[in-house]
């Protein structure tokens, strides 16, 4: 895993430093740190973590070729807190538990019990 908690805290910093978020700022925000977290090798740490991302769309009736994304946010896939979106401080801490992370310890002992 090539994603780090010391570059995912820059990013997040960046991202939500500041004034408040329009929702299309976090929808960007969102997908920034979504796709980072993929590319970088953090899929078991997110499947352990019980998070997923989803895309809200809105489709027009009388042209359906005409899709408008409303939100992309993180979201709990499962657990008590299924389909609630993740909040700024949440989003911020999966980042310790990636590599070089506070609690990157946990999430080895969990993808070890589960392998």
């Amino acid at each position: 895993m090539k994603a780090n908690y010391f570059k995912y805290q820059e990013m997040t910093e960046e991202l939500f430093y500041g004034v408040p978020l329009t929702d299309a700022q976090l929808n960007t925000a969102s997908k920034i740190l979504w796709d980072y977290l993929l590319e970088n090798g953090a899929q078991r740490v997110l499947k352990c973590l019980e998070i997923g991302f989803q895309v809200t769309k809105r489709e027009s009736a009388l042209f359906p070729e005409i899709n408008e994304i409303i939100k992309q946010r993180m979201v709990y896939i499962s657990g008590a807190h299924k389909g609630r979106e993740l909040n700024i401080t949440e989003m911020k801490n999966i980042g310790m538990f990636l590599k070089d992370g506070p609690c990157e310890h946990l999430i080895e002992k969990e993808l070890n019990k589960n392998a």
